[in-house]
């Protein structure tokens, strides 16, 4: 007997390859490409490394700006005023 596959591969079509280069290169994140494709994350980054394309720095979450060496560290009201005490 053969069972119904619940969760099937689906193939890539070449077009869906050429809107995920253009996405790459447009700086989208692999969140908003996946949605935009309605792919998994897992499946996107799979099919960018068949494809041989990097997102490089462009599609990742910023660090926070203190340990870019950014903005500094703010305090809170409440723990200023415990040390100046």
């Amino acid at each position: 007997m053969i069972l119904p596959m619940k969760y099937g591969k689906r193939p890539w079509e070449p077009e869906e390859d050429n809107q995920l280069r253009e996405m790459v290169e447009a700086g989208k994140t692999i969140t908003m490409i996946s949605l935009r494709l309605k792919r998994t994350v897992t499946a996107v980054r799979g099919r960018l490394g068949i494809l041989k394309v990097s997102l490089g720095r462009v599609g990742r979450r910023p660090k926070r700006a203190t340990e870019a060496g950014g903005l500094p560290e703010m305090k809170c009201a409440h723990v200023l005023k415990k040390k100046n005490d």
